[in-house]
């Protein structure tokens, strides 16, 4: 998996960053890259279904899809995960344990366990009914499971810390255009809204990236990380296996020096005055 994040630092993006403000729109679409060419071999400009003629069916096993995997299934959802993906998300968990030690992540699940449960303010029959001695053997349980999950993550940010990716906010961004173009087609969205939220994005990967190489790097790791802390294995299996060619496929297309979007496509920058140029 590291040889992997490192042969995508090596893919070339462009060396100078646009900052027009017409281009802002096609560069937070462009965000949503890995997705769109896994799912349409290319970059679909945002359209909404009513405006084709489509099987219904299909369109509503598409919706539950949709709601399958994020729970949206009218606007309010819609903003509820955007929101979450551009405060929250994976990202969080990742720097949590990133910039910090693993004891000192375990004092705050502690703590925001405690926190928690006090405030639910439970008498002490709720936790002997469900076969606890008291609170503080309910949290301890808790807390038992809380320190394997961190301890698992924990073993992931110590193989990759070595690398150069600052962080997998990529991971995030990519997922949260995507599902704006996504949510628009399905008219969970009007087109105002669309562009506003894709305008977001674009505007909060302009002042965390300075290119599409660093973007990919990103990404590629927040998709192994997510994987890895969802699976609870340790090794490298068929599934992870598959989530790597899916990623390296996606890349070669997106990189491709002759019309490949990450490749020919310059990075948006957010103004002139903090031009970037690529490292």
């Amino acid at each position: 998996m590291y040889n992997f994040i490192e042969a995508v630092s090596k893919f070339n993006s462009q060396q100078i960053s646009r900052i027009d403000e017409g281009y802002k729109q096609y560069f937070g679409l462009l965000l949503s890259g890995v997705l769109s060419v896994i799912n349409f071999g290319k970059l679909e400009p945002l359209q909404s279904s009513s405006d084709y003629e489509y099987d219904e069916d299909i369109i509503k096993k598409m919706k539950h899809s949709l709601y399958e995997s994020w729970e949206i299934y009218d606007p309010k959802s819609v903003f509820e995960t955007i929101s979450w993906l551009l405060n929250e998300g994976h990202s969080k968990k990742y720097e949590s344990l990133k910039y910090t030690t693993l004891d000192e992540a375990i004092q705050e699940k502690y703590k925001k366990i405690k926190k928690d449960i006090e405030t639910e303010n439970y008498s002490d029959d709720v936790y002997t009914t469900h076969g606890f001695r008291d609170k503080e053997h309910y949290i301890e349980t808790l807390l038992k499971d809380e320190i394997k999950e961190l301890q698992h993550n924990w073993d992931f940010i110590l193989a990759f810390r070595g690398l150069n990716v600052k962080n997998i906010r990529a991971w995030d961004i990519g997922r949260a255009a995507y599902l704006v173009w996504e949510c628009y087609f399905f008219d969970y969205l009007k087109k105002f809204e669309a562009e506003q939220l894709i305008d977001t994005l674009a505007e909060v990967a302009a002042k965390e990236f300075s290119n599409f190489t660093e973007f990919a790097c990103s990404y590629a790791l927040g998709r192994i990380f997510w994987y890895f802390s969802i699976s609870k294995k340790n090794n490298i299996n068929k599934e992870m296996t598959e989530i790597v060619y899916e990623l390296l496929e996606a890349f070669e297309i997106l990189f491709s020096s002759n019309d490949g979007l990450w490749a020919v496509n310059q990075w948006w920058n957010i103004d002139e005055s903090n031009n970037k140029t690529c490292r």
